[in-house]
């Protein structure tokens, strides 16, 4: 079952891919919208059915609140959605990324591990420890690599399972790439909350009360710290403002901006010398 409100969004996602020619080269061809609704249900329910714990299964339903992608949109230029679904991406972006390739028939990316991360992103990952570290060292990777001039920014959203940051698998990642990354804030598990399930199965269960906070971690290149410093030099009090159940770093996030554009005008210095 759908929402009405998902069910509206899927049909006016599926009628641009086809007037656009996505599905074009699907294959096998498609029937109708109802048979690949269908479809989107059945793959969902093979994703789940590869993990035994209940804690990544619950996950695949685990969505941001709508103005928590808001607040990144309009204080931080986001304009992707990593590692979404046609059941749950978030409409008011622009382009999202989903892990089937017949996604492209509700307007999907396909596949983001396939290329590198530019631009500015939104990444919630489901909570598969595996999968999180793969999705940050792809991430720090395409910051890496990304040419100077073209900013790359992804703000992702990762559980912390313990009350130590060093539990979580992902961060050894972290502190190896720390000149890439910067904890922004942690929204506690008390305060933490995610948006009404806009899809389900059989009947509409709530899902299991939540024991773990909610890091909010960017990785992001010289050229993106200096876009948004450009841009907009209070976006950090404006999420802040924005996502106020959110604990902010703002001091360490100012020192480590700060100290990524001094190292830069020191290279460009050199460079002219």
């Amino acid at each position: 079952m759908l929402t009405p409100e998902r069910l509206l969004i899927l049909h006016q996602k599926y009628n641009e891919a086809k007037s656009t020619g996505l599905h074009h080269d699907v294959s096998p061809p498609l029937q109708s919208f109802a048979s690949e609704l269908v479809g989107l249900f059945v793959r969902k329910a093979r994703a789940t059915q590869q993990f035994d714990s209940k804690k990544i299964k619950d996950s695949f339903h685990r969505i941001l609140l709508p103005h928590v992608i808001a607040a990144f949109k309009h204080c931080a230029a986001v304009t992707q959605e990593k590692m979404a679904s046609p059941l749950d991406f978030n409409p008011d972006l622009p382009l999202y990324w989903s892990s089937h390739p017949r996604h492209t028939i509700f307007g999907a990316f396909t596949d983001c591990f396939s290329s590198s991360f530019s631009g500015f992103s939104i990444c919630h990952p489901i909570y598969d420890n595996d999968i999180m570290h793969l999705t940050l060292r792809h991430t720090i990777y395409a910051a890496i690599n990304s040419p100077h001039d073209i900013p790359t920014a992804t703000f992702m959203l990762l559980p912390c399972w313990g009350r130590s940051m060093s539990t979580n698998t992902y961060m050894a990642l972290y502190n190896l790439f720390n000149h890439m990354c910067s904890l922004m804030g942690t929204i506690s598990s008390q305060k933490l909350q995610y948006a009404d399930i806009p899809f389900w199965n059989d009947f509409r269960t709530p899902l299991p009360k939540h024991h773990w906070d909610l890091q909010i971690i960017v990785i992001w290149n010289t050229q993106a710290r200096l876009n948004l410093s450009n841009r907009n030099p209070e976006r950090l009090n404006h999420l802040a403002q924005s996502i106020p159940k959110a604990t902010w770093n703002t001091i360490r996030v100012l020192i480590s901006v700060c100290s990524h554009l001094v190292h830069h005008l020191q290279a460009l210095t050199n460079s002219r010398e």
